[in-house]
């Protein structure tokens, strides 16, 4: 019975949107793009969020609403938020021409397409935090990253 209830409490804490992952965060000069829902509502800083540091979307291109309660980021659809890809697509081509349409992985930006551009970003930021980590495990400052 405990068991079932530690479930009901978790399931209560991850938001409920109908947000289509990934999600994608703007915000302080960045793009960040999330696998889930909960990985980005993890990732946020309440006090961030309320101070409207971030945009957030679907992979449709909806604008999604970053909501706080007690500390905790939750992502919510508002109900009038259409799907939009082209304006994604513009707002993504435009973070990748600016980092390095080479070093997210493309080849041609030009045509990539949105789920390319979501893909190629998401495999940029995993390369970049293993990288993170071991400039961390051997002692070396992030600043002196070359690709940074």
């Amino acid at each position: 019975m405990e068991d079932e209830a530690d479930r009901h409490k978790v399931q209560e804490q991850v938001p409920v949107a109908d947000a289509q992952p990934p999600i994608v965060i703007y915000g302080d000069g960045l793009c960040e793009v999330y696998l889930t829902v909960a990985a980005a509502c993890q990732a946020l800083e309440a006090v961030d969020v309320n101070d409207g540091l971030y945009e957030a979307f679907d992979c449709t291109g909806r604008a999604l609403l970053l909501v706080t309660k007690q500390h905790a980021v939750s992502i919510d659809v508002p109900p009038n938020s259409a799907a939009e890809p082209a304006a994604l697509a513009r707002r993504l081509r435009d973070y990748i021409q600016v980092v390095g349409a080479d070093r997210v992985g493309i080849a041609d930006l030009v045509d990539a397409s949105l789920s390319v551009m979501l893909d190629a970003l998401l495999s940029f930021q995993r390369r970049k935090a293993r990288k993170s980590s071991l400039y961390g495990r051997l002692g070396c400052s992030r600043i002196s990253d070359p690709e940074r």
